[in-house]
């Protein structure tokens, strides 16, 4: 492989283009510095659209994650932890998502985060039905005796 030539006609020994070359001239949009994008609340790509721009709290609002809302009990507990306590608690039966959300996260919890919990319930359980902890009935709930899942499924 041969390495890059540079162009014959500039002298200097940067072989970076100048700044007047018309073939890298940018456009007003592209020019426009980071604060002003940020001021303007929209961000340009590389083929000059705007891209979408989610709405941003206001400075007396502020954002929690799920890990905010978790209840005392669990609060020192890894989520897989806080699942598993909840399933050991009840050996025998059968609980869904939204039993183990309502288990371990408070009443008052903002719908996103609750949303976002649960998906992070949904994928503890698919982890551990892969690394047997545990046992699928009917879809979206798990239990800690095969028995229990095999005659949810049943019903």
């Amino acid at each position: 492989m041969q390495p890059p030539t540079v162009d014959k006609q500039s002298d200097s020994a940067s072989p970076a283009p100048s700044a007047a070359d018309p073939s890298i001239a940018v456009s007003d949009d592209e020019t426009v510095s980071s604060k002003e994008q940020a001021a303007k609340g929209t961000k340009t790509s590389a083929k000059g659209r705007h891209a979408k721009t989610t709405r941003k709290p206001k400075a007396d609002e502020q954002v929690k994650g799920w890990q905010h809302y978790i209840r005392k009990e669990f609060a020192k507990l890894s989520l897989p932890q806080a699942v598993a306590s909840v399933m050991q608690s009840q050996p025998e039966a059968v609980l869904g998502v939204p039993e183990i959300v309502d288990t371990l996260f408070v009443d008052g919890t903002p719908q996103s985060a609750r949303n976002d919990a649960r998906n992070r319930v949904s994928n503890v359980f698919s982890i551990g039905l892969k690394n047997d902890k545990w046992y699928r009935a009917k879809k979206g709930q798990y239990s800690l005796s095969r028995e229990a899942a095999e005659a949810s499924i049943a019903s």
